[in-house]
């Protein structure tokens, strides 16, 4: 349901667009999407950057669901300056449409080594295993995301700043 859900409203957005607004002068308006975002300011409930602070802040290790799950980890910074550059772009050239904001497809980085980053940076680096395996079961989740930023990159000139260790290094900072 939650990746449908975005699907669908992307759907009804664009139907809406072209149907009454695409026509109007001086009139953008665009979807974005944004790869999984981390860095300071989410602490809702089962977040994996909470759940890691709250760990390691605890000396426990996290409970981890899908650790081989591939996800595009991008920082909050980089996400915000891809808004901020289609904002630009929407407001100087009339751009609308949607708009992936992501890493690099070809940076491929698991749930574990997100951890395992993660728990280096906070300075737990002689742990023989940074994090322990939910043994209950879970509800589904996709084991492969990626993102395909390349308009973005191509028609805005965005590319994220950040590595993915510089991104975990500017999270636990």
């Amino acid at each position: 349901p939650y990746s449908a859900s975005k699907a669908a409203a992307e759907l009804v957005f664009a139907s809406f667009f072209e149907s009454f607004l695409a026509k109007r002068e001086n009139f953008g308006a665009a979807t974005v999407r944004a790869g999984n975002v981390i860095g300071g300011g989410d602490w809702a409930t089962d977040r994996i950057i909470p759940d890691l602070v709250e760990a390691f802040s605890l000396g426990k290790k996290p409970i981890i669901r899908y650790p081989n799950s591939i996800r595009p980890w991008q920082h909050v910074a980089d996400c915000l300056s891809g808004y901020i550059a289609l904002s630009d772009a929407m407001i100087n050239s009339g751009v609308a449409g949607e708009w992936n904001f992501g890493p690099d497809h070809l940076v491929q980085k698991s749930v574990s080594q997100l951890v395992k980053a993660f728990a280096i940076s906070w300075g737990n680096s002689n742990a023989d295993k940074y994090w322990n395996l939910e043994v209950e079961p879970q509800p589904h989740e996709s084991g492969y995301l990626l993102l395909d930023s390349s308009k973005s990159q191509r028609e805005l000139a965005w590319n994220e700043k950040l590595n993915f260790e510089d991104s975990i290094d500017w999270t636990v900072g």
